[in-house]
């Protein structure tokens, strides 16, 4: 009897191997003890790109009438976190990872840039045989002609999502389209970027065996499903292409946001505006240049008024929140802008009359849409700092430093450790602020 159920117990393990060999092979878990402690490792990983990208043309680059596309090639070293410490489990897990950036930007006069910039990718979707991503980056950059970002050395901003073609355990093709952007870090013009929306196609190796991936548990993001976010901002910004005088602006917006999944939250926003810069300038009918702010005539703005300084829109509100640090994106629409009729046109005598969306250039005027892409850190229960960039397009406009206050609904939502999820409960006083 003994021999028999020892056979038996033998049989059951051998049948179970391959299942667990495979499951290990694409979630990147050890199939048993002997292999956790064997001090095989495989957190390192290796992924090398080729770089197509297009250089959005700015006032600089478009001078050079750019025909060919932006090439080069990247370098990315990944090593996987361990758990150990707590931002980690903050921040789900993510690999972390330092890239190495050459560029030829398709004209002589353009020349070259390089850049380094650490990042963080997340894996969204994971199957058998793909796995779809997410990264996002920081870093410097160097130019090797300066014609547009007024200094050689810049900052850098990248973000993309990838897609990785599962070979086998320890190699992949990937396929990655995403943007970056490198500033010349002036705080208050910072409208000199260079901006390259890219594609790639690369090779990815993982070096060594099989890795424990870290269990995500719970997260100390808000637990209300329901947020109202208040953010109001101060910013500064010279009067259009003039090197002297600086124009205050203000930012007062509100949105509800609506939790979806535990770290992502989206609904609708309104923005006010108000503008300094939005003073007299441009000509009058007998051609008296009103130039007292500004040489650029980039508005045509004959007389000054409070009206023309304000701008309202309605936005659609998106935020990534990880811990206490919250990612933003808002994209909204004017629905009360006096200076869109106030750019320069070829007939100065007769203002322009435009309808609610409008035809308009990149670069010369600024249109019926706006970006935000910002960064918002909690310091204590509902009360954030924030700072965001506002654009048009690819030209920014300010840089928006502010305070942000979340007013959490009653709806409290519970962690639910099994399922690694929050599931909503009825309760009249949830305790304590909701947050932690």
């Amino acid at each position: 009897m003994k021999k028999t159920i020892s056979l038996l117990c033998l049989l059951a393990c051998l049948a179970a191997l391959p299942a667990q060999k495979s499951a290990s092979r694409y979630t990147f878990r050890r199939p048993n003890q002997t292999d956790a402690s064997s001090g095989i490792d495989s957190r390192n990983v290796l992924k090398a790109k080729a770089y197509v990208g297009y250089l959005i043309p700015n006032t600089a680059y478009a001078r050079l009438d750019i025909h060919r596309p932006v090439l080069g090639v990247e370098l990315d070293w990944e090593w996987r976190p361990k758990g150990k410490y707590y931002w980690e489990k903050y921040w789900l897990y993510p690999t972390i990872g330092i890239a190495a950036l050459g560029l030829d930007l398709g004209h002589p006069d353009a020349g070259q840039l390089f850049a380094v910039y650490p990042y963080l990718h997340w894996n969204l979707a994971e199957t058998k045989n793909f796995n779809l991503g997410a990264k996002i980056g920081a870093g410097i950059g160097s130019f090797t002609k300066n014609i547009s970002c007024g200094s050689y050395f810049t900052a850098m901003i990248g973000a993309a999502l990838s897609g990785e073609v599962i070979v086998d355990y320890n190699n992949s093709v990937m396929i990655e389209a995403g943007y970056n952007g490198f500033d010349n870090m002036n705080l208050v013009a910072p409208g000199y970027f260079t901006h390259i929306p890219y594609a790639t196609v690369g090779y990815r190796h993982q070096f060594g065996g099989y890795y424990h991936k870290p269990v995500s548990r719970f997260i100390k993001s808000p637990q209300y499903q329901l947020l109202v976010n208040i953010h109001g901002a101060f910013g500064l910004r010279e009067y259009p292409f003039h090197n002297a005088d600086f124009a205050k602006c203000f930012t007062l917006h509100a949105d509800v946001m609506w939790k979806i999944t535990d770290i992502y939250s989206l609904g609708p926003g309104v923005d006010m505006f108000y503008d300094g810069a939005f003073v007299q300038q441009g000509a009058d009918n007998n051609g008296n240049v009103y130039d007292k702010y500004t040489y650029s005539r980039k508005y045509y703005i004959p007389e000054d008024s409070e009206a023309n300084k304000f701008r309202v829109g309605i936005s659609f509100a998106q935020a990534l929140m990880l811990g206490r640090v919250t990612f933003l994106l808002d994209w909204g629409i004017y629905v009360y802008d006096p200076v869109k009729n106030a750019y320069p046109s070829d007939n100065m005598d007769n203002a322009l009359r435009r309808n609610f969306f409008y035809k308009y250039r990149v670069g010369v005027e600024d249109g019926w849409n706006y970006f935000r892409l910002g960064a918002r850190v909690r310091l204590i229960d509902n009360l954030a700092v924030q700072v965001s960039v506002k654009s048009h397009l690819h030209n920014v406009e300010y840089i928006e430093w502010g305070l942000a206050y979340t007013i959490p609904m009653r709806r409290y939502l519970h962690y639910d450790q099994r399922t690694r999820r929050f599931k909503q409960i009825q309760v009249l006083h949830p305790g304590g602020d909701g947050w932690d």
